[in-house]
C-alpha cells in the first residue's frame, strides 16, 4: 500500500495509534522515512506507540522531527534544514544569523520604549517591550513587512492612545532593522520561517529519496501551511490531517470558510493553501468507523455554523435522521460526563479523583487537558495527597523554581524593612541553611519565633531584634538565635543598607540589585559542609535560573546599542539599564523579566497520569480525557487584540483575526471529544468570582436540549463530584460540653493579683488555665498593636509625667504630657498610620490631664504612691495566700484623705458593678491599704474616693468617674472595701473544696475561649476546626 497525498484520521480514532498502525502496514521503508510532527512531545509519543505495537520487538524507527506550531517555540528550523546542500541552492541564505536570546531582545526593546516615553516606570517599560516583541513575532510569523505600519494611521486627529501606540510601533520599522543588522541577530520567528523556506527550496530542486509524511498539524501559521503544501508536492509526500469532518456538506463548508471560530475553519485554510478541497482527502489506512463515530458526528452537528442549525437535512431538528433520537444520543454519549462544580477547588478535587481512579485499572491512561495553568497547579496539589506526580507537558515556569522563590522572599524581606512574617518565611524555607547545623537552626528559629518576634515591633529593621537578644542573653535558645540572626544580618547587610538609602536617593542600577540579590541568596543558602557550598544551585530548575541570571546580567550591562543610543540621544534620564532604581522597582522589574521563561520539567511524572495542552493531547493515546476549565475567557481564551492595534488595524495590516484562536481551541475541544471516555468540567466560581460557561459547553447543551437529551451528560454510577465534596469531610463530631475541671488542692492557685480576682469572678475557668495549667497566650507576631497596647502606653506615659514632675503644674505641663504620650506611641511599635490617627486624641488627653492635674494640685492633692508594687500574705483555713497589687496611683489631699486612682483608656466599670463586688479592683486596693501593704501610706488614713480616670481622647479628652457613687462618703466606701475583702475570703474558701469545679462561663472575647471549645458547646461551628 503506497502512501501519497492528503489523508485524514477522524477525531474518533486514536490519532497516534492509528498513524503508527498505518505506517507499519504501509508499503514503505520506515528507516528511510521522515515524519514531521507538531512538537517534540509528539515525537516521543509516536516512538512509544511504535514500541507498544511491536510489543518490544526491534524496529528501525523513522526520523521524527518537530515542525512546530502555536504552542511550541522550537519549530522546524535546524531540524529539517540540516541536510540542505549549499551548492544546490546558491542563491539561498543558508547561513542564517542566530536568533535573539529572549532577555537580550527584551532589554534592547525596553531601552527603545524608555526613550520613547521617559515617564514610564521600568517594570511598565519591560511589559511594553515584551508586548512589542510578541507583535514583532506575529509580524515575522505572517511574513509581513513592518514598514507598512505607518500606512495604517494617517489621521492626525486620532486619540492620544493611538498616537502613543504609533510612537512605539515606529521602533519596528525605523530603528529595529538597524539594531538587528548591528547585532547580527534575527528573531526566532523569522529564523524559523526562513529555515522552512530554505527547506522548501531544497525540496523543489532535489526531492528526498525516502517518503516524507507530515502528520497532526492544522497548519495554523503560514510557514507550516507552506511546508505542508511542499510535502504534498513531493513524489513520496503525504499529509495526515487531524480530525477533518468528513460528513459536512458543501453548504456547510462554505459557511465554515466565513466563520473563523468554527473548529474546521483552520483546516479549510490549510486545504486552500495546498490547493485542495475536501474531496481530495482520503481516509488513513487502519482508521475505521469506530464505536465513537456517532458521538463525533453529533458533536459536529452541535458545532454547525448558526446558519446551518435550522437546516432540514443537517440541522438540529431533522426529523428524518434517526441519529437525533433520544435513544441514539444517549448511547452515543454513554461515556461523556459533564461536571458543573461550585468552585475551582472542588473542580480540582473532582479532576484529581478522576485521574486517581484510572490508576486502579491496568494500563489505563488518564489525562487532563486544560489551558488553565492555575487549575493544573491545583490538580497537581491534590494528586500529591496520594503521592502522585503527573507528567505535565507545560514544564516549569522559572518563577516557580525554588531558587527564584527564595530570591523573591529575600527581596520582600528587605523591602518590608524586615517584616516579621517575611523573616519567618525566610527562616523556614528549606534552602535557608545559613551555614549552621540543623539543631542550631531549629533552636534559634524557634526562639526567634516564640520570643523575639513577638516582643519587638515588625518592620523596624533587624536592630530591635539584636537589641532584644543582647538584653536577654541568659534565656535558653538565645545563643542559637544570635547565631541565626547574625548570619541573616551579615548576608542581607548590603541589600538593607542600600534599600534604606534608595528610598530618597537610589544608588544602584538593576544590574547592581541583581548581583547583590544573588550574593545574598548564596550567603543565606550556604551548607554547613563547606565542600558543598551554596545549595541554591542544586535545586530543580537551578540551571535555568543560572542561565537567566547570566543572560539578564549580560543584557543589563551591554553597551553595544549604538542605534538605541542615537534614537534616544535627547533622553533626560539616560539608558534604562543605567537608571538608579529603588528596591521595589527592581523587584517589579525582575518579576516582569521572568514572565514567559519556561523550562522543560527535569523529571518525568507518572506515565499514566498526564496534564496536556491541546496539541499534545491530539497525538497522545489516552483512555480517559478530562477537559477542565471550560469557562468563557479560559477555554476559549479571551480574544484581545493587544495594546498596539485595533481589530480593523490588524485586519488592514494583514494579521490574522484574534478570533481565529477560538476556532483552534474549538478544534482541540472536538478532537479530544472523540476519546473513549470524556469528562467535561467547569467551576461556577473561580478565585471567588462568577464565571460564564464556555461557548462550547453552551452550544452542546443547547443542541441536547433541542433534541430532548440533556440528561445524557449526567454522571453515571460513580460520581466524582460527590466524592470530591466528601473527601475532606468527617463525621459530624459530637459537640463538647462546657469544661468543669477540678484540679487537686495542690494545683489550685495560692497567689494572684487584684485584677485576677475580677477574672476569677467572671470566668473561673480562666484562672484554672492560667494558674493551674500555667498556659499563657502567645503574643502576636510583631508584638501587640491593639487597644491593650495603647492603654499600656498611655498608662506608662501619664505615670512617668506625674512621677517626674511633682509640685505645681507649670505652663509647659501640657506640652510635657503630649510629648510623653507621643513618644510612647512612636516607641511602641504602632504603625505611622495608627500614631497619626491617634495624634488628635493624644492632644485632647494632654489638655484634659494637665488641666485636671492643675486643679487637683492647686487644692493640695499630691501622689505619694505611683505604680507601687505590693503584696499581702494571709491565711484562709490554714493555707497561706498572697494577693499582689500594682496601684496606678494613690493620692492624698490637704486633709489627709486618700484617693485611689486607676487609669482606663477604654470603658470603665459601673458603680453598681463595683458596689456588688463584680469589679473589686479598687476596693481590694483599699483593703490592702488598710492592712498596711503600701509603703508610705498610713493604714489608718480614711479613703475618701475610688476613682477611674477615663483617658480615651474622646469629647473633652477624659473624665473622672467616682465609684460606687459620687456622693458616697468615707463610711460607704469603707463598707464596700470591707465587703470586697469578705467576698475574697469566701471565694477562696469556696475553691478549697476539691469538688468545686472551675466552671467556664460564656464570654464574648477572651484568651481561652477556643481552649474551652466555647463555640462547640454553644452550638456554633461544630466540626469546622
Amino acid at each position: 500500500m503506497k502512501i501519497k497525498g492528503l489523508y485524514n484520521i477522524p477525531s474518533q480514532d486514536d490519532f497516534g495509534m492509528t498513524l503508527a498502525r498505518g505506517l507499519l502496514e504501509a508499503d514503505l521503508d520506515l528507516a528511510d522515512a521522515l515524519i514531521l510532527l507538531p512538537n517534540r512531545r509528539a515525537c516521543r509519543s509516536l516512538q512509544t506507540t511504535f514500541l507498544r505495537l511491536r510489543e518490544g520487538e526491534s524496529l528501525l524507527l523513522p526520523r521524527m522531527v518537530p515542525m512546530g506550531d502555536l504552542s511550541d517555540e522550537d519549530a522546524v528550523g535546524e531540524s529539517i534544514a540540516g541536510g540542505i546542500d549549499p551548492e544546490a541552492l546558491p542563491d539561498a541564505d543558508l547561513d542564517l544569523p542566530d536568533a535573539w536570546p529572549k532577555l537580550r531582545r527584551d532589554a534592547v526593546l525596553a531601552e527603545l520604549v524608555a526613550y520613547k516615553d521617559q515617564s514610564l516606570p521600568p517594570d511598565h517599560v519591560m511589559a511594553l517591550a515584551q508586548e512589542l516583541a510578541r507583535l514583532m513575532d506575529q509580524i515575522e510569523t505572517e511574513g509581513i513587512r513592518p514598514d507598512r505600519l505607518p500606512e495604517l494611521v494617517q489621521n492626525e486627529d486620532l486619540a492620544d492612545h493611538w498616537q502613543k501606540s504609533l510612537l512605539f510601533l515606529s521602533i519596528l520599522y525605523d530603528v529595529w532593522p538597524g539594531i538587528e543588522a548591528d547585532a547580527g541577530l534575527i528573531s526566532a520567528a523569522s529564523r524559523r520561517r526562513r529555515s522552512v523556506e530554505n527547506q522548501i527550496s531544497q525540496w523543489e530542486l532535489a526531492a528526498p529519496r525516502g517518503p516524507v509524511i507530515a502528520a497532526g498539524s492544522t497548519g495554523s501559521i503560514p510557514s507550516t501551511r507552506n511546508l505542508l503544501a511542499a510535502v504534498l508536492a513531493l513524489p513520496q509526500g503525504a499529509v495526515v490531517l487531524p480530525g477533518l469532518d468528513e460528513d459536512l456538506s458543501a453548504d456547510a463548508w462554505r459557511e465554515i470558510g466565513r466563520e473563523v471560530t468554527h473548529p474546521q475553519h483552520g483546516l479549510t485554510e490549510l486545504l486552500q493553501a495546498c490547493d485542495r478541497d475536501t474531496g481530495d482527502v482520503q481516509r488513513w489506512p487502519c482508521s475505521g468507523t469506530g464505536e465513537r463515530e456517532a458521538r463525533t458526528r453529533l458533536l459536529s452537528r452541535a458545532m454547525l455554523p448558526p446558519e446551518m442549525t435550522a437546516s432540514e437535512t443537517e440541522g438540529w431538528r431533522s426529523k428524518a435522521d434517526p441519529a437525533l433520537s433520544p435513544g441514539a444520543i444517549a448511547k452515543a454519549f454513554e461515556q461523556v460526563t459533564l461536571y458543573e462544580l461550585d468552585d475551582d477547588d472542588t473542580e480540582a478535587k473532582t479532576i484529581a479523583l478522576a485521574l486517581r481512579d484510572g490508576l486502579d485499572r491496568p494500563a489505563f491512561v488518564s489525562a487532563l487537558v486544560t489551558p488553565d495553568r492555575m487549575l493544573a497547579t491545583r490538580v497537581r496539589g491534590h494528586l500529591q495527597r496520594w503521592g502522585i506526580e503527573p507528567d505535565d507537558s507545560a514544564g516549569l515556569q522559572l518563577h516557580e523554581t525554588p531558587t527564584f522563590k527564595f530570591a523573591r522572599i529575600v527581596l520582600d524581606l528587605v523591602s518590608s524593612r524586615i517584616d516579621h512574617f517575611d523573616l519567618l518565611a525566610l527562616l523556614h524555607h528549606p534552602l535557608c541553611l545559613l551555614g549552621l547545623d540543623e539543631a542550631t537552626r531549629q533552636r534559634g528559629r524557634a526562639f526567634l519565633d516564640l520570643e523575639v518576634l513577638r516582643r519587638t515591633a515588625s518592620g523596624q529593621g533587624l536592630t530591635p531584634l539584636q537589641d532584644w537578644l543582647r538584653a536577654n542573653p541568659a534565656k535558653p535558645g538565645a545563643a542559637q538565635a544570635h547565631a541565626v540572626l547574625d548570619r541573616v544580618v551579615a548576608a542581607t547587610r548590603a541589600l538593607r543598607e542600600t534599600a534604606e538609602r534608595a528610598k530618597d536617593d537610589p544608588h544602584w542600577t538593576a544590574f547592581d540589585w541583581l548581583l547583590a540579590t544573588m550574593e545574598c541568596v548564596e550567603a543565606l543558602t550556604q551548607s554547613p559542609d563547606e565542600a558543598v557550598g551554596s545549595v541554591a544551585w542544586a535545586q530543580t530548575g537551578s540551571e535555568a535560573m543560572v542561565a537567566f541570571v547570566n543572560e539578564w546580567a549580560q543584557a543589563l550591562t551591554e553597551r553595544g546599542l549604538s542605534a538605541a543610543r542615537a534614537e534616544g540621544a535627547s533622553a533626560a534620564e539616560g539608558p534604562l539599564a543605567e537608571r538608579l532604581l529603588p528596591l521595589p522597582t527592581f523587584a517589579a522589574l525582575l518579576d516582569r523579566a521572568v514572565q514567559g521563561v519556561t523550562l522543560r520539567s527535569p523529571f518525568l511524572g507518572h506515565p499514566r497520569v498526564l496534564i496536556l495542552g491541546g496539541i499534545e493531547a491530539r497525538l497522545t493515546s489516552v483512555d480517559r480525557i478530562i477537559l477542565g476549565g471550560l469557562n468563557e475567557g479560559t477555554w476559549p481564551a479571551e480574544t484581545q487584540p493587544g495594546p498596539w492595534m485595533s481589530r480593523p488595524m490588524r485586519r488592514e495590516f494583514g494579521l490574522p483575526s484574534v478570533e481565529r484562536r477560538i476556532g483552534l481551541s474549538a478544534h482541540d475541544f472536538c478532537q479530544a471529544f472523540g476519546r473513549a471516555e470524556v469528562i467535561l468540567t467547569r467551576a461556577g466560581l473561580v478565585d471567588g468570582g462568577a464565571t460564564v460557561p464556555s461557548r462550547f459547553i453552551k452550544r452542546l447543551l443547547a443542541f441536547l436540549k433541542t433534541t430532548k437529551s440533556t440528561a445524557v451528560l449526567d454522571p453515571p454510577g460513580l460520581c466524582f463530584e460527590t466524592a470530591a465534596q466528601s473527601i475532606d469531610a468527617a463525621d459530624q463530631p459530637r459537640g463538647a460540653r462546657p469544661p468543669r475541671p477540678r484540679p487537686p488542692l495542690s494545683a489550685r492557685p495560692t497567689a494572684f493579683s487584684v485584677t485576677a480576682i475580677e477574672r476569677w469572678l467572671k470566668n473561673p475557668y480562666e484562672i484554672y488555665v492560667k494558674h493551674s495549667l500555667r498556659l499563657r497566650p502567645l503574643d502576636p507576631i510583631g508584638g501587640r498593636v491593639d487597644a491593650a497596647l495603647r492603654g499600656t502606653v498611655i498608662h506608662q506615659a501619664l505615670e512617668d509625667v506625674v512621677r517626674d514632675h511633682p509640685g505645681p503644674v507649670g505652663e509647659d505641663y501640657e506640652a510635657i504630657v503630649f510629648k510623653a504620650l507621643h513618644d510612647g506611641f512612636r516607641a511602641s511599635g504602632l504603625t505611622d498610620a495608627q500614631v497619626a490617627l491617634w495624634q488628635p486624641r493624644l492632644a485632647k488627653i494632654a489638655a484634659w490631664f494637665s488641666q485636671t492635674e492643675a486643679n487637683l494640685r492647686a487644692g493640695g492633692r499630691h501622689s505619694p504612691a505611683i505604680e507601687q508594687d505590693v503584696e499581702h500574705r494571709f491565711e484562709v483555713e490554714g493555707i497561706e495566700y498572697c494577693l499582689r497589687c500594682r496601684a496606678d496611683r494613690i493620692d492624698r489631699d490637704a486633709q489627709g484623705n486618700l484617693h485611689i486612682v486607676d487609669y482606663k483608656s477604654g470603658s470603665v466599670p459601673s458603680g453598681k458593678a463595683v458596689a456588688e463586688g463584680h469589679n473589686p479592683q479598687l476596693s481590694l486596693e483599699g483593703a490592702l491599704i488598710g492592712r498596711g501593704a503600701f509603703d508610705g501610706i498610713d493604714s489608718g488614713a480614711p479613703i475618701h474616693s475610688l476613682e477611674y480616670w477615663q483617658v480615651d481622647g474622646k469629647d473633652a479628652g477624659g473624665l473622672i468617674k467616682t465609684v460606687p457613687n459620687k456622693k458616697d462618703g468615707p463610711d460607704e466606701i469603707e463598707a464596700v472595701i470591707n465587703d470586697s475583702w469578705s467576698n475574697l475570703l469566701e471565694l477562696i474558701a469556696k475553691y478549697q473544696n476539691p469538688d468545686e469545679a472551675f466552671k467556664v462561663r460564656v464570654v464574648r472575647k477572651g484568651d481561652y475561649t477556643h481552649l474551652a471549645r466555647q463555640d462547640e458547646w454553644e452550638g456554633r461551628s461544630v466540626g469546622n476546626d
